[in-house]
């Protein structure tokens, strides 16, 4: 009987190899077999919350071969568009190829977090903005300062509160009716420029002020959070890709030799 059982296992593994051999379908020259057809539409099927029919799917596919032989056809594999799109591709599988396990790989440790914390503390701010538009000629861009270097005088002397003259001149609508009080916040949600002079304060302290792509801000630190009352997700976030960038840092320099850079340092200076 064990025989018997062994010889029709056999069988059918004989068929199912040269089932999986045959060719499901075929385009041109391109010929799918049954077992890469069979392969693709269980992925299909598996990763889709309405995945298509088998009819559907043989029949996307066929569009799919006939469309990229029309492309082929036409030459839209020397379109610029097209080359830009196949390099995205092909830097996005180097990357993953030289540095994705690594990535997988990186851990965080709470000492990381904490040294990361000390020198990046999430800041409590109000602030007084003197909105100036991107593209704002030089003229009305140094106005704006002039004002908002009066506004930094006035605040600084403390004859009114904060609050007070937030409310006579600042732009900035959403804080506005909160004396200028965003809260606190971190390097991620703040423009670095707004950042790095906040946390150089002293608590209680206004800045001179600060240029941001939004205009001139005064800056009052309010106050700092402590290590255990932050957002440990955020930070450790942070730390990650802090070290995802010295990877990618580490690998490119690794391979710089093969490729030399120059750069024209006096034509970028002429682009905004």
């Amino acid at each position: 009987m064990k025989i018997i059982h062994f010889l029709i296992l056999s069988a059918a593994l004989c068929l199912s190899s040269v089932s999986f051999a045959e060719t499901a379908f075929s385009v041109g020259s391109k010929k799918v077999s049954v077992e890469e057809f069979q392969q693709r539409l269980n992925q299909v099927q598996k990763s889709s919350v309405n995945p298509p029919s088998k009819d559907q799917f043989l029949k996307d596919w066929i569009h799919f071969e006939m469309g990229v032989k029309e492309a082929y056809a036409q030459n839209l594999q020397k379109s610029p568009a097209v080359i830009q799109a196949m390099e995205q591709v092909l830097y996005n599988a180097l990357l993953e190829k030289e540095v994705g396990r690594k990535m997988q790989n990186l851990q965080v440790k709470e000492a990381e977090m904490k040294s990361y914390y000390r020198g990046n503390p999430d800041v409590h701010t109000a602030h007084i903005l003197v909105a100036v538009k991107a593209d704002a000629d030089a003229q009305t861009v140094a106005a704006a300062k002039k004002r908002a270097l009066e506004i930094y005088q006035e605040a600084r002397s403390g004859k009114k509160s904060f609050a007070d003259y937030v409310k006579l001149y600042s732009d900035d609508l959403p804080s506005k009716t909160n004396g200028g009080d965003i809260g606190f916040q971190s390097r991620v949600t703040l423009v670095p420029e707004y950042y790095e002079a906040a946390k150089k304060l002293r608590t209680g302290q206004v800045s001179a002020p600060v240029q941001t792509r939004y205009g001139f801000h005064v800056i009052k630190l309010i106050g700092t959070r402590s290590y255990a009352d932050a957002d440990k997700s955020q930070i450790r976030a942070a730390v990650l890709d802090s070290k995802r960038n010295q990877l990618f840092e580490a690998y490119f320099k690794s391979i710089q030799g093969k490729y030399p850079v120059s750069i024209n340092k006096a034509a970028l200076k002429k682009i905004d």
